[in-house]
């Protein structure tokens, strides 16, 4: 009997793993083409965050912020048993919904709106100077090393614009379904592959026709992790952004320094 236990409990956990070896190979698959398709065929839908003309990047822009406290959010990932990006991420979408809501038309809170989340794939361990990495055979490259993400921004209908909670947990299926697929992996070979073959110019380009069909890019940095200052002149916060992408929303990450 025992050993009959034994074996079901070994066939479950061989069709677990099958399943999510599959799972995970369709999700890679699906992903990596819809990126592919973002380039020239499919655009997001015009939307108070998206005008879709040409030249937004050199318009001029309005700087905002909002602080959260930390203590908070940590508050909400106990009590919802989910993680701090679920939790700002979810903060994010529903914000960006609510802002499509209340800026113009009810129709906007379920047009097609997706974020382009940009990724630095840069391996960050210790230090090297400029001369290190120019090197041919470094293992750290000089220049960018990022790669993105398609996420699509959750549709909200009546119920769900009093419900927070809805797009914490969307978010978490989202960043769930992103993690058991290898487009980010497939995205930065891509562009690698892309910039070898093609140069840089090729590159470029298809990296601004992706951010140009998006309504909008997520960015966060890693800040210091001591104590900087310039002149004796302690740093409160370090805030950075991304200029001169074709967009009209751009979201920055940063956690202020104590």
């Amino acid at each position: 009997m025992s050993r009959m236990k034994l074996d079901s409990e070994g066939g479950e956990i061989v069709f677990e793993s099958l399943n999510r070896v599959s799972s995970g190979f369709v999700n890679s698959v699906l992903d990596f083409a819809w990126s592919v398709l973002k380039i020239g065929f499919l655009e997001d839908d015009r939307t108070p965050i998206r005008s879709g003309e040409e030249g937004v990047e050199f318009r001029p822009i309005n700087i905002s912020t909002i602080m959260f406290d930390l203590d908070s959010i940590k508050q909400i990932k106990s009590n919802l048993h989910v993680t701090i990006n679920d939790v700002i991420t979810g903060i994010i979408l529903l914000g960006t919904r609510l802002y499509m809501k209340e800026t113009n038309h009810d129709d906007f809170s379920k047009s097609n709106s997706t974020a382009l989340v940009l990724l630095n794939t840069r391996n960050i361990v210790g230090y090297k100077s400029v001369e290190e990495m120019l090197k041919p055979k470094a293992d750290k490259k000089w220049g960018n090393q990022f790669a993105f993400l398609h996420v699509s921004i959750p549709k909200m209908s009546q119920s769900e614009s009093s419900n927070p909670v809805y797009f914490v947990f969307k978010a978490k299926e989202l960043i769930k379904r992103m993690r058991n697929s290898a487009v980010l992996f497939l995205t930065a070979k891509f562009l690698e592959a892309m910039r070898k073959y093609r140069g840089p110019e090729a590159t470029a380009h298809y990296i601004h026709s992706t951010l140009k069909n998006s309504s909008m890019a997520i960015s966060n940095m890693i800040g210091p992790t001591e104590q900087i200052a310039v002149a004796n002149h302690p740093f409160a916060g370090m805030y950075f952004m991304v200029v001169g992408s074709p967009q009209e929303a751009r979201i920055k990450i940063d956690f202020e320094m104590l």
